[in-house]
Protein backbone atom coordinates (compact mmCIF):
# COMPACT_ATOMS: atom_id res chain seq x y z
CA UNK A 1 0.00 0.00 0.00
CA UNK A 2 1.35 3.13 -0.78
CA UNK A 3 -0.22 6.03 1.63
CA UNK A 4 1.43 10.09 1.70
CA UNK A 5 0.06 12.14 5.03
CA UNK A 6 -0.45 15.73 4.21
CA UNK A 7 -0.98 18.51 6.56
CA UNK A 8 -4.51 20.15 6.32
CA UNK A 9 -2.88 23.72 7.53
CA UNK A 10 -0.56 24.13 3.98
CA UNK A 11 -1.88 26.78 2.26
CA UNK A 12 0.30 26.51 -0.66
CA UNK A 13 -1.54 25.31 -4.29
CA UNK A 14 0.36 21.65 -4.42
CA UNK A 15 1.02 20.57 -0.71
CA UNK A 16 4.57 19.18 0.26
CA UNK A 17 4.64 16.04 1.62
CA UNK A 18 5.21 15.29 4.75
CA UNK A 19 5.18 11.60 5.35
CA UNK A 20 5.52 9.82 2.01
CA UNK A 21 5.99 6.04 3.32
CA UNK A 22 5.07 2.38 1.91
CA UNK A 23 2.50 1.36 4.33
CA UNK A 24 3.44 -2.47 3.46
CA UNK A 25 3.42 -3.83 6.94
CA UNK A 26 0.95 -1.31 8.32
CA UNK A 27 -2.64 -1.99 8.76
CA UNK A 28 -4.87 0.38 6.57
CA UNK A 29 -6.64 1.04 10.56
CA UNK A 30 -3.05 2.52 11.67
CA UNK A 31 -2.38 4.75 8.85
CA UNK A 32 -5.96 6.42 8.98
CA UNK A 33 -5.34 6.68 12.76
CA UNK A 34 -2.07 8.09 12.26
CA UNK A 35 -3.04 10.31 9.68
CA UNK A 36 -6.27 11.46 12.07
CA UNK A 37 -3.78 11.84 14.79
CA UNK A 38 -1.90 14.31 12.83
CA UNK A 39 -4.29 16.73 11.89
CA UNK A 40 -3.89 15.46 8.27
CA UNK A 41 -5.39 14.15 5.19
CA UNK A 42 -4.48 10.95 3.62
CA UNK A 43 -3.73 10.39 -0.23
CA UNK A 44 -3.73 6.95 -1.48
CA UNK A 45 -4.66 4.41 -3.94
CA UNK A 46 -5.93 1.89 -1.86
CA UNK A 47 -9.38 1.20 -2.08
CA UNK A 48 -9.42 -0.20 1.82
CA UNK A 49 -9.77 3.36 2.86
CA UNK A 50 -13.29 3.76 1.47
CA UNK A 51 -13.89 0.61 3.42
CA UNK A 52 -12.86 2.06 6.42
CA UNK A 53 -14.76 5.67 6.21
CA UNK A 54 -18.12 4.58 4.82
CA UNK A 55 -18.35 0.95 6.48
CA UNK A 56 -16.50 1.46 9.12
CA UNK A 57 -17.15 5.00 10.30
CA UNK A 58 -13.73 5.66 11.09
CA UNK A 59 -12.69 9.63 11.62
CA UNK A 60 -10.84 10.63 9.29
CA UNK A 61 -9.94 14.47 8.35
CA UNK A 62 -9.90 14.04 5.02
CA UNK A 63 -9.45 10.95 1.95
CA UNK A 64 -7.93 11.32 -1.45
CA UNK A 65 -7.96 8.17 -3.62
CA UNK A 66 -6.70 7.99 -6.58
CA UNK A 67 -7.94 5.82 -9.34
CA UNK A 68 -5.84 5.69 -12.12
CA UNK A 69 -6.21 3.63 -14.91
CA UNK A 70 -2.49 4.84 -16.14
CA UNK A 71 -0.54 4.46 -13.14
CA UNK A 72 2.52 6.80 -14.10
CA UNK A 73 3.73 9.40 -12.06
CA UNK A 74 3.39 12.67 -14.68
CA UNK A 75 -0.17 10.99 -14.54
CA UNK A 76 -0.85 11.32 -11.01
CA UNK A 77 0.66 14.40 -10.82
CA UNK A 78 -1.64 15.76 -13.75
CA UNK A 79 -4.29 15.06 -11.41
CA UNK A 80 -3.36 15.78 -8.66
CA UNK A 81 -2.54 19.38 -10.09
CA UNK A 82 -6.20 19.43 -11.63
CA UNK A 83 -7.71 18.78 -7.88
CA UNK A 84 -5.85 21.50 -5.86
CA UNK A 85 -6.28 23.53 -9.13
CA UNK A 86 -9.65 23.69 -9.39
CA UNK A 87 -10.39 24.22 -5.00
CA UNK A 88 -12.20 21.17 -4.31
CA UNK A 89 -12.54 21.06 -0.13
CA UNK A 90 -10.35 18.13 1.08
CA UNK A 91 -10.95 18.40 5.17
CA UNK A 92 -13.33 15.70 5.91
CA UNK A 93 -14.13 14.82 2.72
CA UNK A 94 -13.27 11.65 0.75
CA UNK A 95 -12.10 12.62 -2.74
CA UNK A 96 -11.85 10.48 -5.59
CA UNK A 97 -9.32 11.50 -8.59
CA UNK A 98 -9.55 9.69 -11.96
CA UNK A 99 -7.86 10.66 -14.97
CA UNK A 100 -11.23 12.26 -15.84
CA UNK A 101 -12.62 13.80 -12.98
CA UNK A 102 -12.82 14.23 -9.40
CA UNK A 103 -15.46 13.41 -7.35
CA UNK A 104 -16.40 14.44 -3.59
CA UNK A 105 -17.67 12.28 -1.87
CA UNK A 106 -18.91 13.70 2.23
CA UNK A 107 -18.91 10.11 4.26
Amino acid sequence: MKAWILPLSNSCAVPDLRFGLSWRSIPAERVLEFSFREDAFLLTEDKDFGELVFREKRPHHGVVLLRMGNQSSANAISALERLFQQGHPLTDQFVVVTEKKVRVVNP
